[in-house]
This record gives C-alpha cells, sequence and structure tokens, in this order.
C-alpha cells in the first residue's frame, strides 16, 4: 500500500469511534491514506457473524446462480463471483450457510442483493493481485469495474476497465497503458472519452493521465 498509517471506523451505541494505529479490528469502511497518496479503502458489509450490519437494505431477489471463481476485487476469502455479466454479481459474500450471498450494488450504495445457490459455494483463495472494486478520481468521478457486456471499439488495442457513469469517460487498460501506475503515492489511471476515441481510431490523442483519490476493495470483518 502506498501508506501504512491505518483508521478503522467502528459503529458502536450510534457513535462512531476511530481508532489509530498499526493495527485493529476491521470494520466497514476501513481506509490507509495520507494527504499525498492515494485512499484505498476496503468495504465490509457483514459484521463478524456473517450477517449484515444495520444500514445495509437487503433486496430479496432471490435468483438461483451459480458461484465459479472468487471476486476480482475482494481482499478476503467467502467473497466471490457468481453468475453471468448480467447478473452483475461480481462482488458477493458469502453467508455461514454458504448458499445464500449477499452481493454488492455499488461500494457507494448501503444495498445488498441476496441470491442464492443449490450447492454449497466452496472457500475460494483471494486472486493474487486484486483490481479494485470502483475508484474515486481526483476531480471527483465515481467509476465502476466493467464487468462485461458492449463497449465502445477503442484504437491502440485498448480494453474498458472502468465506467464512469456520470462523466462518460472510460478508464482503458491496454499493451502500451497500464491500468493503475503505482510509481507514486498517487495512483493514476488513463480515461478517455469512449465515443470519440472509437470514432477517431488511431488519431485519437490521449490525454494526461488522471490521479486517484480513492480505490475501493471488498473484504471481511475481523
Amino acid at each position: 500500500m502506498a501508506s501504512t498509517r491505518k483508521t478503522r471506523l467502528l459503529l458502536a451505541a450510534g457513535m462512531w469511534i476511530i481508532l489509530v494505529g498499526t493495527s485493529a479490528c476491521s470494520a466497514e469502511p476501513s481506509s490507509e491514506k495520507s494527504p499525498s497518496s492515494t485512499e484505498v479503502v476496503t468495504i465490509a458489509p457483514l459484521d463478524e457473524s456473517g450477517e449484515p450490519r444495520s444500514d445495509y437494505e437487503i433486496i430479496h431477489e432471490m435468483r438461483e446462480v451459480d458461484c465459479h471463481s472468487p471476486s476480482p476485487s475482494a481482499v478476503d476469502p467467502d467473497i466471490v463471483w457468481c453468475g453471468t455479466t448480467a447478473d452483475s454479481a461480481n462482488v458477493c459474500w458469502v453467508k455461514p450457510d454458504r448458499t445464500s450471498l449477499l452481493c454488492g450494488v455499488s461500494p457507494w450504495d448501503k444495498q445488498l442483493r441476496e441470491l442464492y445457490t443449490t450447492e454449497k459455494v466452496q472457500k475460494m483463495k483471494t486472486e493474487a493481485d486484486p483490481l479494485p472494486w470502483a475508484m474515486e478520481l481526483s476531480g471527483g468521478e465515481k467509476c465502476q469495474a466493467r464487468i462485461g457486456g458492449a463497449g465502445d471499439a477503442l484504437p491502440f488495442e485498448l480494453l474498458p476497465a472502468y465506467y464512469c457513469k456520470e462523466s462518460g469517460r472510460t478508464i482503458v487498460r491496454g499493451p502500451d497503458v497500464k491500468l493503475l501506475d503505482k510509481s507514486s503515492e498517487k495512483w493514476t489511471v488513463q480515461a478517455v472519452d469512449g465515443s470519440k476515441a472509437g470514432k477517431d481510431g488511431e488519431s485519437y490523442q490521449l490525454p494526461p493521465r488522471v490521479s486517484v483519490a480513492k480505490v475501493y476493495f471488498a473484504g471481511q470483518s475481523s
């Protein structure tokens, strides 16, 4: 991580308590930052017993899905990717019965979609290098990981990785374009106007990389 200072926020007796130190009980959310660095936030909406926290709304969709891999944004086990891309269930917490799933909408929404499987979900290790679930750029744009579907055809073999809904920009990666440049404490990404890039093709001029204020991962309380 870019900084070793850790902040934990705990909700107890209706009050937020801030614990600062090198170690503390994990809570939702947790973050690591310094004024000049990208803030790393871990979203953990379930309590230590595996139940959703009281400030989350549960949407009882109760659709059946298969869970086939770890969530690419998980930093702890028992957070999985379920269903197809159309299910938008790439960040799902496995409940203790191991057949019930609570799937996040976004890091900013206090909602969890309840889905289920017919077979118990096996424990899965996290990816070796998890990718953020979402990020906020220094200008305030909120961008969430792309999980499939049609996208603009982009030049230079660029691939859309995150969509910034409000601005319409796309964060891309490619053979010569790193997704997250972590060479400095303030990470950067390459954001493009997808429609213009697709229209201009090889004549499109890549704009300067933009700095990232926050990145969000999915985790567990402990």
